[in-house]
């Protein structure tokens, strides 16, 4: 098995990942639920996605329900969590673009997109901490300080309420990562 079918085999589980889970939302208004980027790009109405609504559907709806309210404002992590919207598709497309500058043979742009790929898986990875920072603050934030019962209710929502990354997103920023020491070995590709 020569280097390039082996660089290529890794873009190929790499993109796989696209169908996989790749982030979790845990509450207990919601429930669990897994979004790969197959969910997040798939055309689709609310009746025939269920219970799977997608991250910003879901925090939208987690907003409505749990803080009865006029909406306010989201929280800096959350919406700083919308640039996961470019980060991950920049993850995808870079690792489609050195799977062509693998087989066109070009290794120094091979080496520049494994890497902005990786950066791109990076960049998603803190935005996931940080969204669940962010929903948290924002969970534990609806109880309000005029309703003492209220706030420890929502403390306790807070506390059992989580974002994190998934396998799907571990296994990318792996593939990224063996890509891009693949670009960097000697030899030929």
């Amino acid at each position: 098995m020569n280097l390039k079918s082996v660089g290529l085999a890794v873009v190929a589980i790499g993109l796989i990942t696209f169908f996989l889970p790749l982030v979790r939302i845990q509450t207990p208004v919601l429930g669990t639920q897994q979004i790969s980027g197959w969910d997040a790009v798939k055309p689709s109405d609310d009746k025939a996605r269920g219970d799977d609504q997608g991250l910003l559907n879901a925090l939208e709806k987690m907003q409505r329900d749990l803080l009865r309210q006029k909406v306010r404002e989201s929280p800096v992590a959350i919406q700083q969590a919308q640039s996961l919207v470019v980060s991950l598709p920049l993850a995808y497309v870079s690792l489609l673009a050195s799977a062509v500058l693998l087989l066109l043979r070009k290794s120094l742009w091979l080496r520049v997109s494994a890497a902005v790929g990786l950066f791109a898986c990076v960049w998603s990875f803190l935005s996931v901490f940080w969204l669940s920072s962010g929903v948290k603050d924002m969970v534990a934030g609806a109880g309000g300080s005029r309703i003492p019962l209220l706030g420890r209710v929502t403390q306790s929502l807070a506390e059992k309420t989580s974002v994190s990354p998934e396998w799907g997103l571990y296994l990318l920023g792996c593939s990224l990562v063996v890509l891009l020491l693949f670009s960097l070995a000697p030899g030929k590709k």
